[in-house]
């Protein structure tokens, strides 16, 4: 395993995981506007999104031992998977739900599950097992303490976080359509997954 490439995946999935939250509120502006209550909702679908993939990733975590590649697998299909029908339907949903749910706030919360939580969550359950897979190689290796290796791995993670806001907001919404945006965070998150899985196993 390369560690110096486990960082730079993560630091693209940073970037992808963070970038996606302006995305998502370009995709949500015709339906629902960008006012505070927007942006609550959707920081809040990703703060959540976080929290349950990390937590899921740890659980996954323990089983790298005996399904390290089918873990990695599922996680691949369910984050490409979800990325292409937001990319594909995101606007045909939010349609869905606008004419069903005339209460903006419900509405608003079931747009932002619908579209976010599940590739976000599934981002998130990878940092975990870069974290397990890292620790592991610091057992053979002694140098990259468990601790070392989780801060760096957050570390980096975060500094693709900034990297996509920034890039995000002051290059690529800017200059490139909603949709070019929407199918290449889909190529791109399945690229940078299938690098981990064959980095990982």
């Amino acid at each position: 395993m390369g560690v110096f490439a486990v960082f730079g995946l993560l630091f693209g999935l940073g970037f992808l995981s963070m970038g996606f939250q302006l995305v998502g509120t370009r995709l949500l502006a015709p339906y629902y506007g960008s006012s505070l209550m927007v942006w609550a909702v959707v920081i809040s679908t990703f703060l959540g999104a976080f929290s349950v993939g990390s937590i899921l990733g740890g659980v996954l975590a323990r089983g790298l031992e005996w399904g390290r590649g089918k873990i990695l697998g599922v996680i691949w299909v369910l984050l490409t998977g979800s990325l292409l029908l937001t990319a594909w339907a995101g606007r045909w949903w939010l349609g869905w739900v606008e004419s069903r749910v005339e209460a903006i706030l419900p509405g608003l919360i079931l747009s932002c599950l619908g579209l976010f939580f599940v590739p976000v969550c599934s981002m998130a359950a990878l940092t975990p097992l870069c974290i397990e897979s890292l620790g592991r190689a610091g057992e053979k290796k002694p140098g990259l303490s468990p601790g070392l290796g989780s801060g760096l791995v957050y570390g980096v993670n975060t500094l693709g976080n900034i990297c996509g806001v920034m890039l995000t907001a002051f290059w690529l919404i800017p200059q490139l359509p909603l949709s070019w945006l929407l199918w290449g965070w889909c190529l791109s998150a399945a690229l940078l997954c299938f690098g981990l899985m064959r980095r990982l196993t």
